[in-house]
């Protein structure tokens, strides 16, 4: 079982007690319970859990509105296996002192122990967002945050030079992350090998002259991570070009048709090759007013750069290139948002994936 985050013997100092509610003479009622904290700690440090519960009740009584105490108690029924309890006797510390991000981390982990996972996945969150660098709650959430806490330890290891230590982390982190996506090398190895089959270069022979004659896209491709970001930076500093980012659109329009992408393309005919630039086209952002052109800066567009030539014959390919071995280990050390990336969360599948792309 995880332990709710303990307190020390400061955890509750006589200053903090609520003394508005406190009952009886009021010096009395605070030595009181300063003897009654300290005997409470001593307790717990003692392991006697049951007296170290017995004792905080009695605080209760005199002071009911103190939420450390509620929270400390909540910590000594955990140490005792008093799960239902404990959460019972957290949620009058959440309820008096609801910007403390401790006493939403703690029933938390009760919660997260009893199987309510849901629930105890939202007391986490709220103690993030009460405290973003609670890195108890981050590694108390699913695993599927796990592999961000491993990406920062190695971000933060490198930074100080514990290079080592930092790849062990970016390891951990990564396998993971592998372990939550579907990613099949070899059904990948076939696609791509299937395309190189597809677009031979008979079939440019074969469509000389079809496609969509407008030179409005600039696709930036290769490898992700190898600078395609910069590349467009650049260019859309020029006047005439518009940055259109990382775009769908011509996955798309590949996709267009009933039979499966890339057999299809054998099968077309000149007309056929034209709607589908012209559909790709159809299918851009507007640019805006004085530009002419439009960047497409999705890396992996590199699959589909046989289709751009088919249906785009005037169409820009920029193809960025990296060092292979550089360009794997930025892929390895990113967390990517979209699946597609899967290949990139093992060496051995990594560096396959990049032989494929470049050979």
């Amino acid at each position: 079982m995880r332990r709710p985050a303990r307190p020390g013997p400061e955890g509750t100092p006589a200053s903090a007690c609520p003394t508005e509610r406190i009952t009886g003479d009021l010096r009395e009622s605070i030595t009181t319970l300063r003897d009654l904290i300290a005997r409470a700690t001593h307790e717990r440090d003692a392991r006697q859990f049951d007296k170290a519960e017995e004792t905080y009740r009695k605080v209760l009584e005199i002071a009911p509105g103190w939420a450390e105490v509620h929270n400390n108690l909540g910590t000594t029924l955990c140490e005792q296996g008093k799960f239902k309890e404990a959460v019972d006797c957290y949620e009058p510390a959440r309820a008096l002192k609801p910007d403390v991000a401790k006493v939403h981390y703690n029933p938390g982990n009760v919660l997260k122990d009893m199987g309510y996972l849901t629930e105890s996945a939202a007391r986490y969150k709220q103690a993030l967002v009460l405290k973003p660098d609670y890195a108890e709650a981050h590694y108390s959430l699913p695993e599927s945050k796990r592999p961000y806490i491993h990406l920062a330890f190695a971000k933060a290891l490198d930074d100080i030079g514990e290079c080592a230590r930092a790849f062990e982390h970016l390891l951990g982190g990564s396998a993971v992350r592998r372990k939550e996506v579907d990613y099949d090398e070899a059904r990948r190895q076939e696609a791509l090998r299937l395309i190189s089959d597809v677009f031979a270069p008979g079939l440019f022979v074969r469509f000389r002259g079809a496609g969509d004659p407008s030179s409005i896209p600039i696709f930036v491709l290769g490898m992700p991570r190898s600078g395609s970001t910069l590349i467009e930076q650049i260019l859309a500093s020029h006047p005439d070009v518009y940055g259109g980012g990382e775009l769908s659109n011509l996955n798309l329009a590949a996709k267009g048709e009933a039979t499966p992408y890339p057999t299809y393309i054998s099968n077309l005919d000149a007309d056929g090759v034209r709607r589908i630039g012209a559909a790709y086209l159809a299918s851009l952002p507007e640019i805006p007013h004085g530009k002419t052109r439009i960047t497409d800066k999705r890396p992996l567009n590199f699959m589909h750069a046989g289709l751009i030539r088919l249906i785009l014959p005037n169409a820009r390919i920029i193809h960025t290139m990296r060092d292979p071995v550089d360009n794997c280990m930025s892929c390895f050390s990113k967390r990517f948002v979209f699946d597609n990336m899967a290949f990139s969360y093992n060496l051995a599948e990594l560096g396959l994936y990049c032989r494929y792309y470049r050979y």
